[in-house]
């Protein structure tokens, strides 16, 4: 299901052109996994998003994320406080699980704005923003990281462009 929001892709472009040229203006597709509270559904009749704050998939489709909410769902933030992506589809299934029903599950597939982005495989749980020069984060598999994730500390880097919604019998484990 694609989502429209003009004035989450107006911040988006926005924040693309605040990013130094010599970082580049990098883009990549990545999947989100979060709570789904409502009957929003692509194999149902109702395809309205809700307006409940707990509903963190409809919210953010209508506000987009919140880096204050980071870590509200988990207590292990490897890379900080950040908003967490992969382009994995797998490793992102494994925070939706509280979105089970009856087998459906619901990604968020979003254009995120990488940037300069600093490649590391050491958890640096202390972060609140990249490291100096960069504009992200990346996770590379290895050690303790099975899939790569990209952080971004940013709210606008982001733009949510899809809900995919599947089947699934594996339960995610967060």
């Amino acid at each position: 299901m694609e989502i429209h929001n003009e004035s989450l892709r107006l911040k988006n472009a926005a924040y693309k052109l605040r990013l130094p040229t010599s970082n580049g203006r990098e883009t990549i597709l990545a999947f989100h996994g979060t709570k789904l509270e409502c009957h929003l559904s692509a194999f149902g009749p109702n395809g309205n998003l809700c307006s409940k704050s707990t509903c963190s998939v409809c919210s953010i489709c209508h506000n987009n994320f919140k880096k204050s909410l980071s870590g509200s769902n988990i207590t292990f933030l490897r890379f900080g406080h950040g908003i967490y992506f992969s382009v994995h589809s797998a490793k992102s299934h494994d925070y939706n699980y509280r979105s089970d029903r009856g087998g459906t599950r619901c990604l968020i597939a979003c254009d995120v704005t990488i940037g300069r982005t600093s490649p590391t495989s050491d958890d640096m749980q202390n972060l609140q923003a990249p490291p100096s020069g960069y504009d992200s984060v990346t996770g590379v598999p290895g050690r303790s990281l099975n899939y790569p994730e990209t952080v971004v500390y940013e709210e606008d880097a982001v733009l949510p462009r899809f809900l995919v919604f599947y089947k699934s019998d594996v339960r995610g484990s967060y």
